[in-house]
């Protein structure tokens, strides 16, 4: 899944390196957006070996304030799944889910736009998660995140991502990688992939 995100990431950025209409220098306006987005959830680490993924989702809010030249700065606040993976269980349902609010402080970008209607961006950003709910299955015993010993529900995330638009709607794709793991002392941690479609206003 990581190969795959990286070739998108650079397909993306090449059609945008080789535009050649207009300046890259972006808009002075501040912009807003809605992003919903599909997930595939996944841990990764020593603990980790062996899980499959699972679909999750993303909603959130978010704005780009341009710093000039193509370069913005924005937050983003939004619901979804942030942790989970199938834990490959023969012949039987096994596996983890959490539902969280997620902030992001701190995003920054490039935005290359090729003219009036079409743009091409990468962003990264910094942020937090906060699991409010979830449950660990193993067949038909379901534990909540609330009863398992030593959960973390804080994790710290690193996200990269690349999209475009066309005027009023978009596509995103990126990559989020959790920082802290899901239980204590177990070298687990989200690594999830999420495909978006956004509405910019």
């Amino acid at each position: 899944m990581k190969k795959i995100l990286f070739i998108a990431l650079a397909a993306i950025m090449s059609v945008g390196a080789s535009a050649q209409e207009i300046s890259t220098k972006a808009p002075s306006q501040k912009i807003h957006y809605v992003n919903a987005a599909i997930g595939f959830l996944n841990l990764s680490g020593d603990a980790a070996k062996g899980t499959n993924s699972t679909i999750g989702f993303d909603v959130y809010w978010g704005y780009e304030k341009p710093l000039g030249y193509g370069i913005w700065w924005g937050q983003e606040i939004g619901i979804g799944t942030s942790r989970g993976c199938d834990f490959g269980v023969p012949g039987t349902d096994s596996y983890f889910r959490t539902y969280s609010i997620r902030y992001t402080p701190a995003n920054f970008g490039y935005r290359y736009r090729i003219n009036h209607a079409w743009a091409v961006e990468g962003h990264v950003g910094v942020g937090v998660s906060f699991d409010f709910a979830g449950s660990q299955v193993f067949g038909p015993a379901s534990t909540s995140i609330w009863d398992v010993n030593d959960y973390r529900p804080l994790d710290v995330t690193l996200k990269l991502g690349a999209g475009f638009t066309y005027k009023h709607f978009g596509f995103d794709i990126s990559w989020q990688k959790g920082f802290v793991n899901y239980i204590k002392d177990v070298n687990a941690s989200a690594s999830n992939v999420f495909l978006g479609v956004r509405f910019v206003y």
